[in-house]
């Protein structure tokens, strides 16, 4: 693959969810010291190319953000990309996704995965709260406001 910054950047935005592409242009870019060079195998290591007029290409489109940033960074700007970049992921961030965080789980996780996890949970946590405020209560608490039906927890779904 020889191919300017310029071409491999438009490669990379254009083919995002194709991971031979990807890991090639990763690949080319790892001999390249050149800034622009630099810049581009940073961004596509996170997955998020700012194209040449700065619209930003994410990888993944599977997630519920109702609105894509079409932010043009103001010229001298260097922290503008981590602007959108940092906009784009705290949009990411929900109640449930931060109630499961608390419990070290996601909203990828499959459900049979959850609920194992969180009866491991419960014979972890005492009744009075750890310093990261987790206890038997809140757990409790955590899993019916997210309507997860655990067995054995007195949780019933709403």
């Amino acid at each position: 693959m020889s191919q300017s910054a310029g071409d491999l950047r438009a490669l990379a935005a254009d083919r995002i969810n194709d991971a031979v592409v990807i890991n090639e242009v990763k690949y080319e870019l790892s001999f390249r010291t050149t800034k622009a060079a630099r810049v581009l195998l940073a961004e596509v290591k996170t997955g998020v190319i700012a194209s040449k007029d700065a619209r930003v290409v994410p990888a993944r489109t599977d997630y519920s953000i109702e609105q894509r940033l079409d932010v043009s960074p103001s010229a001298g700007d260097e922290c503008s990309d981590l602007r959108v970049r940092y906009e784009e992921l705290r949009q990411t961030f929900t109640e449930r996704g931060s109630s499961l965080s608390k419990w070290g789980m996601t909203e990828l996780m499959p459900p049979e995965m959850v609920i194992k996890v969180v009866a491991l949970w419960k014979l972890a946590v005492d009744d009075v709260a750890d310093k990261h405020g987790r206890s038997k209560t809140v757990l409790s608490a955590d899993m019916k406001k997210l309507g997860i039906d655990i067995p054995g927890l007195g949780i019933q779904q709403e």
